[in-house]
């Protein structure tokens, strides 16, 4: 858990709801990355005090959360490193069904679960991720497939493989992290509500927001550039236009037709190619009614990871192209 400037009675809260866990055996690390607030640092020790499992980690200096996260993660030692943000609150049963999910699936390297977002009070609303990783793969292309407060890794992986949070990103670390995590095993949601997810105005995504949602570009295209390269697919177009989309298509066809996956990788590389045409239409240089029509023969709309709200999203886009930001 890595604090800053959060109010004391939520980091209070937050610190309890971890250490009220019915699994005990752990060490909860709390990063100072406020070092110049007395209270905080007061408060923090006041908090240690009280229970042995907490360390605490003073920075020297403001370094931001995603190197304040790798500095925690440095000095962890327990066989899984799971994460909690400060303004967050855990049900008490979160870090068992965690851990005995990690257990019964060695297969996953890394893991989440579903959560729902709260503002302090009574109200609470189910956040959506889906949990199965094949869903998690073409999920990925839009957004971060963890909650990340929810995150559980295997230290071992990430010791083995050098995997840390990506300090090039100051924002969207967990969205970086979670395609880094892909290209060495698998992932998964545990499909049980385990945290209540504090929404408020000092959240780095309300605070931040054009800068985040610049750096959620990057990653994305990054991470459709390199699937286009695993599939020897070409280079993916500065510009998205209709002619971009016509391309994806053709290429999924000539892919399946060719190569013959199994069943299983054949499913996937469709279900993924969808999902790149998705953003490919949020994304569209220009609207016009040629593209609006070529979507609407297209038949994409029926496959995953359509719905009737994005069928309705991509024609609105259409008429008001500021609608929604674009994604790529």
């Amino acid at each position: 858990m890595s604090v800053y400037n959060e109010p004391e009675n939520w980091i209070q809260e937050a610190v309890e709801s971890i250490l009220n866990q019915s699994f005990s055996d752990f060490e909860l690390i709390v990063v100072n990355d406020n070092p110049a607030s007395e209270s905080l640092k007061n408060h923090l020790i006041e908090l240690a005090k009280k229970d042995q499992r907490i360390k605490i980690l003073a920075n020297q200096e403001n370094i931001g959360l995603t190197k304040s996260l790798n500095q925690g993660l440095k000095i962890c030692k327990g066989k899984y490193v799971a994460r909690m943000d400060a303004d967050d609150w855990s049900y008490p049963d979160r870090l068992r069904k965690q851990f005995d999910y990690m257990e019964s699936n060695p297969n996953m390297i890394a893991s989440s679960a579903l959560a729902y977002s709260w503002d302090g009070g009574d109200s609470l609303n189910p956040i959506f991720r889906p949990t199965e990783y094949d869903d998690i793969l073409s999920y990925t292309f839009t957004s971060s497939p963890f909650i990340h407060p929810l995150l559980i890794m295997r230290r071992e992986v990430l010791v083995a493989n050098n995997i840390t949070y990506d300090e090039d990103f100051t924002r969207s670390q967990d969205y970086k992290l979670a395609i880094d995590l892909l290209q060495y095993g698998m992932i998964s949601n545990l499909p049980a509500y385990l945290l209540k997810y504090r929404i408020s105005n000092q959240q780095i995504t309300s605070k931040f927001g054009h800068e985040q949602v610049r750096l959620c570009k990057e990653i994305r295209r990054k991470y459709i550039s390199d699937f286009y390269k695993k599939f020897n697919l070409g280079i993916l177009d500065d510009d998205i236009t209709i002619e971009t989309i016509k391309t994806n298509r053709r290429l999924e066809s000539l892919h399946i037709s060719f190569l013959k996956p199994d069943n299983n990788d054949k499913r996937n590389f469709k279900r993924s190619m969808n999902a790149i045409r998705r953003l490919f239409y949020y994304s569209l240089k220009t609207y016009s009614l040629n593209s609006l029509y070529n979507f609407i023969i297209s038949g994409d709309y029926f496959k995953y990871p359509y719905n009737i709200r994005r069928f309705i999203i991509v024609c609105l886009k259409h008429i008001r192209p500021e609608f929604i930001p674009k994604l790529l």
